[in-house]
């Protein structure tokens, strides 16, 4: 079926109304905090008298001309040197590139200078997998950059063994599908790209899941987006997919809670080019060090 059922063992973690569970006390506080010195939240900086137009421009410049470098040695290993041919060479390959990205992307909003971005509440992060457990970190998903924003962000011990589920339909992008499979990603095959259908291909997703547990017994983590659409509204949480978060409570993976605010002012919803002037605040805390233990409450 399109999702899997509210039943007791995803209570806490997926079927709170509209997610008031897990993410949304974060939410809470992020609403709550002042993002930009008491103006609202979502303003851009400057009283919002900076144009975008350039601002938008050099952030695509400056983005394409720092993945690049990763898309080239992606395809150069690929194509040419007939490069990974077995398991552990892709996991090398991955991990490599993993950090790569890290580094050109983070570069990449530094030269930005517009986009102003606090990640301090980000270090509480940086002690994700102490229990001996993989780390799951779920994440709000309001804006094209989130995913940039995460990967530039995360903890450099995370980094190079975090995966991700991403709709198959990304995969056949020119970069963006390259950089993915490289790295690792893993297609969630939607039987349709419309918006809210989340009907999957069972046979496919079998096969899928397959991957996930192989990743996950090579001491693998997952970030997931557990909204499963971009949310229009990032003050109020769509509700979780339990689907994803299945994975979590059946690998017993220490649950983290990754929440952004500010990035669908830089990249709106249903604007082709991001990258106007912003400011994003970021902020993770524990939520579950057992989530198959917090399933069964």
């Amino acid at each position: 079926g399109a999702e899997a059922p509210c039943g007791p063992s995803f209570r806490k973690l997926t079927c709170e109304p509209r997610g008031r569970g897990g993410l949304a006390p974060m939410a809470d506080a992020a609403e709550r905090r002042p993002l930009l010195d008491g103006k609202d939240a979502m303003a851009p900086p400057g009283g919002g008298c900076c144009p975008t137009w350039p601002c938008k421009a050099a952030f695509f410049a400056i983005f394409l001309a720092c993945t690049l470098p990763a898309w080239i040695f992606a395809a150069f290993t690929d194509t040419c040197c007939n490069v990974p041919r077995t398991a552990a060479e892709h996991r090398r390959r991955a991990r490599f590139l993993g950090h790569l990205m890290k580094t050109v992307w983070r570069s990449a909003f530094r030269l930005c200078c517009w986009i102003r971005i606090d990640g301090s509440g980000l270090a509480p992060l940086e002690q994700a997998g102490r229990t001996g457990r993989k780390v799951f970190i779920a994440a709000n998903h309001s804006s094209f950059l989130d995913s940039p924003m995460i990967c530039a962000l995360a903890p450099s011990a995370l980094i190079g063994d975090l995966k991700a589920l991403m709709a198959r339909i990304h995969f056949s992008m020119p970069i963006v599908g390259r950089l993915a499979k490289a790295l690792g990603f893993m297609p969630v095959p939607f039987r349709s790209s419309d918006r809210g259908n989340f009907a999957v291909d069972k046979d496919k997703l079998a096969e899928v899941m397959a991957r996930v547990d192989e990743h996950l017994a090579n001491e693998g983590h997952l970030v997931l987006f557990p909204e499963g659409d971009l949310n229009r509204n990032w003050r109020q949480l769509l509700t979780f997919r339990a689907g994803g978060l299945e994975i979590a409570i059946r690998h017993d993976m220490e649950v983290w809670a990754w929440v952004m605010a500010g990035t669908a002012n830089c990249w709106p919803v249903g604007e082709a080019l991001g990258g106007g002037p912003a400011t994003v605040r970021c902020a993770a805390a524990p939520l579950y060090a057992s989530a198959r233990e917090a399933g069964e409450r």
